[in-house]
């Protein structure tokens, strides 16, 4: 399904066996449903790029803050702001105990 929405959330979503045949599932929701989805073999910045240009800009994108993703949106929709997943921003310093960049808020 595809459908317009104010704010996306961004994400990809892995399966399989790491390496070789391991895929993702790119992910684009909204507080309505899922909006959009497409199966890569990685969440580099060309699988991104094509992903977002299915999709109609939204008011607001959240993400995980992964710099392929970022890349790409900054490329595909420069004037739409992101927000970093604060839950995703949380369980990345509990893991490693801090966050490997500095993120703005906005």
């Amino acid at each position: 399904p595809r459908f317009a929405a104010d704010i996306l959330v961004l994400d990809g979503f892995y399966f399989g066996k790491r390496g070789k045949d391991e895929q993702v599932a790119l992910i684009a929701r909204s507080p309505r449903g899922v909006c959009s989805w497409a199966f890569a073999r990685s969440e580099c910045r060309q699988s991104w790029s094509d992903f977002i240009a299915t999709l109609p800009p939204p008011s607001l994108v959240v993400a995980d803050g992964a710099g392929t993703l970022l890349h790409a949106l900054a490329k595909q929709w420069p004037q739409v702001p992101v927000q970093r997943c604060q839950w995703q921003a949380v369980q990345h310093e509990n893991v490693r105990g801090e966050p490997r960049r500095r993120w703005r808020v906005v």
